[in-house]
């Protein structure tokens, strides 16, 4: 079971699970405007906020709340129904996201959306509707805090579209250069298809800041579908195989070497995510 919100002709609908999790990330992005506060804050786990959902009553606060959550929550899933194209808003699965917290302390994504974050922190392509539920704003417009002694690790798995992937990859190359000039710590875990011929692909290969590479084929992952928030099963098999780039300024590979079992580790990880994969 499900929500359904309507305005006029237009109708859209939201799992449980994808409604709890909204409703917390407004809680938390718009406090002054829906109580009681959340949890947890911005750099923990959304997993929590997907298990809260048991009805909506309790998590929607008072009546004006709840109008206004109602409101943004419509206008948000218009928007990414508009799109169409749900491969777009595809997301690497949780299994894997758990991974790079755990292992490469990842807490921030740069193409997102509230639908999909699994950070707390996290960019999107539509700042005037995702900032109530917490967008940081527009991927292009990203700037870390670059500063010694303070680690910053993003993940990047932007829409696959060759001229999105090849600025990715040079807004990625300019920030990883600005850290080591400052001595900052700053890593990116990047998802590309396995297009080779195209620029990004090249550059993150070819990076001198690249410290791990890891080919996943095509067969063996899958990704959260972009309408995992109204179906089922919310996972997709990937069309394509996937490069998967570790890439760190100096400070950050001195620090924090991405550890030897993460091949293997993020293989098995990201096998979860394939439709039907789970028992």
């Amino acid at each position: 079971r499900g929500r359904r919100l309507l305005a006029r002709q237009h109708r859209v609908m939201v799992t449980r699970e994808a409604y709890g999790k909204l409703a917390k990330m407004h809680r938390w992005a718009s406090p002054a405007e829906a109580t009681p506060a959340p949890e947890a804050g911005p750099g923990g786990s959304l997993a929590e906020a997907e298990a809260a959902a048991a009805g909506g009553g309790a998590a929607e606060g008072a009546p004006g709340a709840r109008s206004a959550l109602h409101l943004r929550m419509f206008a948000l899933l218009l928007r990414y129904k508009a799109l169409r194209g749900h491969g777009f808003q595809a997301a690497v699965g949780p299994d894997a996201m758990d991974l790079l917290r755990e292992r490469l302390s990842v807490d921030t994504e740069l193409f997102a959306s509230p639908l999909n974050a699994r950070c707390g922190a996290f960019c999107s392509a539509f700042p005037d509707v995702d900032w109530y539920f917490g967008s940081l704003g527009s991927a292009w417009a990203f700037e870390p805090e670059l500063r010694r002694g303070r680690p910053v690790a993003v993940e990047v798995n932007p829409p696959f579209v060759p001229a999105i992937l090849d600025a990715a990859a040079e807004k990625m190359t300019g920030l990883l250069a600005e850290a080591g000039a400052r001595g900052a710590p700053l890593s990116f875990v990047a998802f590309y298809p396995g297009w080779t011929e195209t620029r990004g692909w090249r550059e993150l290969r070819e990076s001198p800041h690249l410290s791990t590479f890891v080919l996943v084929a095509a067969a063996s992952h899958g990704f959260c579908d972009g309408a995992h928030h109204q179906r089922k099963d919310p996972y997709r098999a990937s069309p394509y195989d996937t490069g998967v780039f570790v890439l760190q300024s100096p400070e950050a590979r001195a620090r924090s070497p991405p550890p030897a079992s993460l091949e293997r580790d993020l293989k098995a990880a990201l096998a979860l995510a394939r439709p039907a994969a789970r028992p």
